[in-house]
Formats: structure tokens, C-alpha cells, sequence
């Protein structure tokens, strides 16, 4: 084994199965599992609700030492929420509630004596408890309560009464568990200094560490290539408030605004789960919603701009990132790049009116050097701060010490 690591067994349990990587949760635990896997034997424990195909699970073969599923229908999980009414723990953690995956774990590791538990995100976090290990970790990413607070505070107007009155039961819950649930684990970990912040303002805890956001540099490649000239991008997982806030919010302010200009632009909506209202964009003939696809990189590649017009959420931006991996110029509000501490300097443009946005697209749209010098700034940026070794680093110096 090369390098400073002693080789530890650690048991990573997920609330989803971590693969194919289509969301940011996904990707972040499949980097872990990836890179941890180079000095360490990793196995993995993940909840699912639907059936997992051998293509998927062998696509995670090579980096595990044990692979354990347990299927729980969406109807027991609805039903556990219903329970949970009457509890103060929140409903997502009672949502990924099983008693054969505390079952399964503590089977596991009676069988093998792991050296590390990493829990990963909230809802796995309830069952460190259940079971003995030398060190427990947990990757909360975000700060869920800011994410909470700031959709609360928000006017979108994807919060209707009822689905505003649950996320203000939710966010007093989440609070409450954030207080609590970090301090029985040895290590909890976060995307961004922002997020760490937020919590130590009120979480009395000495252990937070940052584990920053990352890409896949020679999967997300960049180099020349040809792009339709009027194309402008947003990829995400869409059935999020904020995602899908952020791309009703182009559409309805910014997009007439750059079409007054350059009448042949197109919005392409690329992302798994797209609810309904970001499907009746569709309707306009220069939007595409594409849904889910088989390969991010090609629509961002035949992209002429990536855009982030987030005003709500937390945590860092996947898409930002691997758009300025690949080669696509990313135009981004101030929340859509926080937790990423970047700046105009780094080849990215942070514009947070709905006029300056839509000058600087429309800017990159028609002057092709000032794009291709934004795209190579940004490439060098992403080579220096957001590669996978970089980002993995302080987690394994957390595993080295004593």
C-alpha cells in the first residue's frame, strides 16, 4: 500500500444506493467510496426502494469489500412518517426508518470488526447508536437547517400553504436533531466553511470538518470541441425547491430578456425528476426539458453557457463545478457559488440581478474570446482546488489520526 495510511475497515451506510451518481448526495458518497477505496477496505450498507440492477451494483464492485441492500417500499416509509407525527426527531429520519437495516448492520459488524463508521447524510445517522465502533463520522454535507431556514424566508412560489406549514414543522426538527445528533459522533463532516459556520453559531462541537465539494477531472475533460452557439444549460436534480425555483426564475425573468437580444436562444433542462411546472416550460418551443439523460457531459458539451440562478439552498453546486471541468462558461448567482469560495478571478461569472445576468449571457453568447479565456481560467481553477485528491485529503488525514 503506497503511502501514509494505515489500511482500516470502514462501513459506510447511505439512505440510497449511491449509484449511478445522478444527484449531489450521490455523487459525494461515490467519491468517497472511490477514493477511500485506494488505501482502504470499504464496505457499504444502502437503503433502496426500488429494485437495483447488476449493472449498477458491479459498476461499484471494484471498490467494495462487502455490498449489503435492504429494500423498504415507499408505502412503509410513508407509513413510518405518519408514526413519526407523534415524535421530535424529523421526518426523514423516520422516512429511512428499518429495523432489517439496523438488523443487517449490526450483523455486519459482529462479522467484522470495522474501525470506522461513516454515516452519511441525516437519515442514516440515528443508527450509529445500535452498534460499537473505534470511530464514528458523521457526512452531514449541509447544513440542512440553513437550507430550511432560507426556504422558509423565501417567496417562491412553489410553497403552497400545506407544503409550507410541513417544511416549517420539518425545519423546528431538523434544528433541534442537528443539536443533538453531531456531538455522539467523533467526527461530523460539511461541504463549506458557510454551512460549518451556520451550525457552530449554536452547536457547542469541536469536531466539524470540511470536506469540500469536488469533481472528476478525467471523467469531465476538458478540451475543444464544437457547440451549438445559442445553447444555454441547467442540469440539476429538479424535483428540488430549489432547482426547480432557480429554473422557473430563468425562464420567467431572465431568458425574455437575453431572447430580446438573440431571439434564437435555447434553454436546455436537463435533470432526473422534473415536476410539473418545470415540464410546461416545454411548451415554449425554444425550451427543451430533457429529464433525465445517459451522459451529463454531452448537452454540457454542446452547451454555449451553463447557468446557476439559485436564490435558494446550501451546501456547494455539483453542476458549477463539472461545468467548469468540461469546458462550459458558468454565468451563477452569489448562492449558487457559495460554499464553492469562488470569485470573478476564477473564470466563473457571478451576476445576482436578472439584468446583469442576462447581459453577461448574452455577452458570452456573442464574444467567443472572452468566453474561451473564462473556460480556461476556469479549467485551471477546478485543477488546482476541486480535483477528487485534493478534496478527499482531509478525510483521510482524519482517518490517520489517533
Amino acid at each position: 500500500m503506497d503511502g501514509p495510511y494505515q489500511t482500516m475497515k470502514i462501513l459506510i451506510l447511505t439512505s440510497r444506493f449511491p449509484y449511478p451518481p445522478l444527484s449531489g448526495d450521490r455523487i459525494r458518497i461515490f467519491h468517497f467510496i472511490r477514493e477511500l477505496s485506494r488505501f482502504h477496505q470499504v464496505s457499504l450498507l444502502s437503503c433502496t426502494d426500488k429494485k437495483i440492477l447488476a449493472p449498477e451494483i458491479n459498476a461499484l464492485a471494484p471498490y467494495l469489500t462487502e455490498c449489503e441492500l435492504i429494500f423498504q417500499s415507499r408505502l412503509k416509509s410513508w407509513i413510518n412518517c405518519i408514526k413519526g407525527l407523534f415524535s421530535k426527531k424529523p421526518l426523514q429520519v423516520h422516512y429511512y426508518r428499518s429495523s432489517h437495516y439496523k438488523n443487517k448492520m449490526q450483523a455486519m459488524c459482529l462479522n467484522t470488526h470495522y474501525d470506522v463508521l461513516l454515516c452519511h447524510l441525516l437519515r442514516t445517522a440515528e443508527y450509529a447508536k445500535y452498534v460499537q465502533v473505534d470511530r464514528k463520522i458523521l457526512d452531514l454535507t449541509d447544513a440542512l437547517s440553513l437550507n430550511y431556514a432560507r426556504l422558509l424566508k423565501s417567496k417562491t412560489g412553489l410553497l403552497i400553504a400545506p407544503k409550507k406549514w410541513l417544511q416549517m414543522f420539518e425545519h423546528s426538527r431538523i434544528r433541534d436533531y442537528e443539536n443533538k445528533i453531531a456531538k455522539q459522533f467523533d467526527y461530523t463532516l460539511l461541504i463549506s466553511d458557510i454551512d460549518k459556520n451556520f451550525l457552530k453559531r449554536r452547536i457547542k462541537y469541536d469536531s466539524f470538518k470540511i470536506v469540500p465539494a469536488a469533481v472528476d477531472t478525467k471523467y469531465f475533460t476538458f478540451s475543444n470541441y464544437d457547440y451549438d452557439p445559442f445553447n444555454i444549460i441547467f442540469t440539476g436534480k429538479m424535483n428540488t425547491v430549489p432547482n426547480s425555483d432557480a429554473i422557473l426564475y430563468f425562464a420567467n425573468k431572465i431568458l425574455p430578456l437575453i431572447r430580446k437580444e438573440i431571439p434564437q436562444t435555447m434553454l436546455s433542462i436537463v435533470g432526473i425528476e422534473p415536476p410539473t411546472a418545470v415540464k410546461l416550460l416545454s411548451a415554449n418551443n425554444n425550451i427543451q426539458v430533457t429529464g433525465k439523460v445517459a451522459d451529463i457531459r454531452t448537452p454540457l458539451r454542446n452547451a454555449a453557457v451553463s447557468i446557476c440562478p439559485m436564490r435558494l439552498g446550501a451546501g456547494s453546486k455539483n453542476k458549477v463545478i463539472e461545468s467548469m471541468a468540461i469546458g462550459t462558461p458558468v454565468v451563477s448567482t452569489s448562492i449558487g457559488v457559495e460554499g464553492l469560495g469562488l470569485n470573478s478571478n476564477d473564470g466563473v461569472a457571478i451576476k445576482d440581478t436578472a439584468e446583469e445576468f442576462a447581459e453577461e449571457i448574452i455577452s458570452l453568447l456573442r464574444d467567443r474570446k472572452k468566453r474561451e479565456y473564462q473556460i480556461k481560467r476556469a479549467r485551471r481553477t477546478v485543477e488546482v482546488r476541486f480535483t477528487l485528491e485534493k478534496a478527499i485529503e482531509p478525510l483521510l488525514e482524519i482517518l490517520k489520526l489517533e
